[in-house]
């Protein structure tokens, strides 16, 4: 029974954590003040000759699509000059082989999204039927139990360090691996013309920030844990004690 609650404490802290990351990812995904505040500083509606009214329509749109909300990504938007085009290009040229494609890209970008949504809907059901045989034999949680929470946010704090390291000294590289991890088999390419409007839309710099809150809120998360992993641990001393 020990061991027991000793594999549901340690999946249930991984899954709280996987809870975290999603409802900081979501919240940042439809803060329009994120956006509006990354374009303004980037020269965003200048470049793209576009009110933030109309780009943040494109946004709203992209990200229901993503969700599978939406069944199609093209979207119409009016320039400054009165103009209406097709938001999502592609382009007459290919990158080492392949289609330079905006549209087909973020169809691939899709599964990941729903990928990441379904895997935080996983974690939240195991989370309340796990919960139940720690619940259950409560009175039987030692320290040794709860030392499980220290070695699982310990291994995962680690990681962490790494990828801060890895985002401070070089996040260009690191953005690069990322889609040779989940793009390499597509027959788009993930590299686009300067003149983009995706690119320019979605610069480096919001994927940057994003990185930098998802591992702020993780390292609160963990800290927020700890501090209470230790109140609990000087409850069940004092239980001891009695």
């Amino acid at each position: 029974m020990k061991k027991l609650n000793r594999i549901c404490i340690s999946i249930i802290s991984i899954c709280m954590l996987i809870l975290v990351i999603f409802i900081t990812f979501d919240i940042l995904c439809h803060s329009m003040p994120f956006f509006d505040k990354i374009w303004e500083k980037s020269g965003t509606f200048d470049a793209l000759n576009i009110d933030k009214s109309e780009l943040e329509k494109v946004i709203k749109h992209t990200i229901d699509y993503l969700n599978n909300k939406n069944d199609s990504l093209q979207i119409q938007v009016t320039l400054r000059d009165g103009s209406v085009i097709d938001f999502y290009q592609k382009f007459p040229f290919q990158y080492s082989g392949k289609d330079v494609d905006e549209l087909a890209h973020m169809a691939d970008c899709k599964p990941l999204f729903m990928g990441f949504r379904e895997l935080a809907l996983i974690s939240l059901i195991l989370i309340v039927l796990l919960s139940y045989p720690i619940i259950r034999n409560r009175k039987m949680i030692n320290k040794k139990d709860i030392n499980v929470i220290y070695y699982t946010y310990g291994a995962i704090f680690v990681i962490i360090g790494i990828l801060l390291l890895l985002i401070a000294t070089n996040f260009t590289k690191a953005f690069e691996i990322f889609h040779h991890i989940f793009f390499s088999k597509s027959n788009t390419s993930w590299e686009y013309p300067y003149n983009s409007r995706m690119i320019i839309m979605l610069p480096e710099t919001i994927f940057y920030d994003f990185s930098f809150y998802m591992l702020l809120s993780i390292l609160i998360f963990i800290i927020v844990v700890v501090v209470s992993t230790i109140l609990i641990k000087r409850k069940l001393n004092k239980r001891v004690d009695n």
